[in-house]
């Protein structure tokens, strides 16, 4: 763990929850919103697609930072230091979420008619 040195976590999102920039946007400004209450200072960029980054300031805290982003059902993923680790929940979706996606499927593939 770096003490006191600047580290970068990143991670992946599972779909529905990252299918626009707007929704990444406001699941990192969450994220942030609750580390920071928990004093872990985070600045959170969008990779592209479903990935992100968040750089901790101060690197001890990296593994708290994991472990809450492990917690949160949109998360598949999380790196760091080249090391992966997998979402142990299990994702559920709401029925609402479960019908957006049929529809995107069914758009989807009328498109590619």
């Amino acid at each position: 763990r770096k003490r006191g040195q600047p580290i970068m976590v990143f991670f992946n999102l599972r779909m529905p929850f990252c299918k626009t920039e707007k929704q990444t946007a406001v699941l990192l400004k969450q994220c942030a919103a609750a580390l920071l209450n928990a004093n872990i200072q985070v600045q959170s960029y969008p990779v592209g697609g479903c990935r992100a980054i968040f750089y901790v300031q101060d690197g001890q805290y990296a593994y708290q930072t994991k472990d809450y982003l492990l917690t949160r059902r949109e998360v598949e993923s999380v790196s760091i230091d080249q090391r992966e680790f997998d979402n142990p929940v299990e994702l559920k979706l709401t029925r609402e979420e479960e019908e957006e996606m049929s529809n995107d499927t069914e758009e989807g593939s009328r498109n590619e008619l």
